[in-house]
């Protein structure tokens, strides 16, 4: 098998980890297993080392003097991504494809022209010009779908990856040709998900960032109620982001017992608090395809999850999922009741949703991958043959 070296722009990278930076890690560890080179360009962060090595991945991080401690400093933002361009170029190093998400893309087109190598846009989700401003303002809002939504469709990538085919969909409505569009789904790796002993769990949760289209304030509004019902029921909260001082105001202001924020968490240590839940609930506006209502399935949890339309997807495939009307409060607490008040239902809907859950791996999306790259990377190299021929 020919082994490959592929340059990652994530843009945000371990140990900062939403779902898109999480696809990259996982499928990043599987080329590197199976023999590829995989050397990845991510935002410094606090904390984080400017040079690592992890699982076989060579991390490197830029913009010095520049750490980004936040998840909206476009300026800064804007200004290292053109210090890594100019990094790139002038180490002058040769990647065989360049990889990634979001605006890095800008800067990677350029890298891509100059050293005619393949680039691949990955994509986890499209908002619409409405949604981006409702959750990052009117300025910051205008530029996310210019930049992302409007200007990204148009600089001629030679492969989109979507992680479902409702992120698929939204993609052919910006313009992108089906024939450059493949799925690859989120996965797990089904080994690290064990079986917790068979004793009733008492504690809701919710995992990922605590960002506005989240909506954790509906599930802490749904809880309150729920808690005069199931007085030793309680909630942890785990994950960090800009509306975690807002959402712990919340809860002193309501007085609400039971509730925990955890913050960041090792991946262990979230393991141990999905596997020991009664069920996951992600309240979420926005989501191509979930990564931690995969999760929840290969425990056996099930989830109650707003009902948009990458979540309808998945859950079509993983029936432990509950779906529920988008911010509908009476809806959300009443899925969480059934589930709480009939035990046996909800043992029964784990099981299905463990047995659905592990057709769902990052081996078998590395493989899919790895087919498309490599049909890819074919013909790029058949397109410069003949070039390279007739100016010899």
């Amino acid at each position: 098998m020919k082994r490959f070296r592929f340059l990652f722009l994530p843009e945000y990278f371990y140990p900062y980890i939403g779902g898109g930076e999480n696809w990259f890690l996982q499928i990043g560890r599987q080329l590197a297993r199976r023999g590829h080179g995989v050397v990845v360009y991510a935002l410094s962060v606090p904390g984080a080392s400017r040079a690592e090595v992890l699982d076989g991945l060579s991390i490197r991080r830029f913009g010095y003097p520049f750490v980004i401690s936040g998840w909206q400093p476009y300026l800064k933002r804007f200004l290292t991504h053109i210090m890594l361009l100019f990094k790139l170029l002038l180490l002058r190093e040769k990647f065989d494809l360049v990889l990634g998400q979001g605006s890095p893309l800008l800067f990677g087109r350029l890298y891509s022209a100059i050293y005619r190598v393949p680039i691949v846009s990955v994509v986890h989700d499209v908002y619409s010009l409405e949604f981006s401003l409702a959750s990052k303002g009117t300025v910051k809002g205008l530029a996310r779908h210019v930049l992302i939504d409007f200007l990204l469709p148009k600089l001629g990538f030679d492969l989109w990856i979507a992680v479902s085919k409702t992120t698929a969909k939204k993609l052919g409505q910006l313009g992108v040709a089906q024939e450059k569009m493949k799925i690859v789904y989120n996965g797990i790796n089904p080994d690290e998900y064990t079986l917790a002993p068979a004793t009733w769990r008492h504690h809701l949760c919710f995992i990922g960032r605590l960002v506005e289209h989240k909506h954790v304030e509906d599930l802490i509004d749904a809880f309150e109620r729920l808690q005069r019902k199931f007085p030793a029921l309680e909630l942890v909260i785990v994950g960090d982001g800009d509306q975690r001082e807002s959402l712990e105001a919340k809860v002193n202001r309501t007085r609400l017992r039971g509730i925990v924020f955890t913050g960041f968490v090792s991946q262990r240590e979230k393991e141990r608090v999905l596997s020991s839940s009664l069920c996951l609930v992600l309240p979420s506006t926005a989501e191509g395809w979930s990564v931690v209502l995969t999760e929840a399935a290969a425990f056996a949890i099930p989830s109650v999850a707003y009902a948009t339309p990458g979540v309808v997807e998945q859950a079509s495939m993983i029936p432990s999922i509950i779906t529920v009307p988008e911010r509908d409060i009476n809806a959300l607490e009443s899925a969480i009741g059934t589930l709480l008040g009939e035990k046996k239902m909800a043992q029964r809907l784990g099981k299905r949703g463990r047995e659905a859950s592990l057709a769902f791996t990052w081996d078998r999306s590395a493989d899919k991958l790895l087919a498309y790259l490599g049909s890819l990377m074919q013909e790029a190299s058949q397109r410069v043959a003949p070039e390279l021929t007739r100016k010899g």
